[in-house]
């Protein structure tokens, strides 16, 4: 849990197609999408989400999409 909530693992992914949302890089793990949407909201709700820098943007790795535009 502490990894997740660390503010220097959490930025903004930006998919090729121009979609943004939360991230997470975790462990060499890349969380994005639905799953990152989820653990953000969950964060937040619990209140044990930390200010983090939502200006951070990260691409989303090209092994990780399957459309590429």
């Amino acid at each position: 849990m502490a990894d997740l909530v660390d503010p220097a693992n959490r930025s903004r992914y930006v998919h090729p197609f121009g979609f943004t949302g939360p991230a997470f890089q975790v462990g060499g793990v890349y969380i994005w999408g639905f799953t990152a949407l989820l653990l953000d909201g969950l964060l937040e709700l619990a209140g044990w989400s930390l200010p983090w820098d939502g200006s951070r943007e990260t691409a989303v790795p090209d092994r990780l999409l399957r459309d590429r535009p």
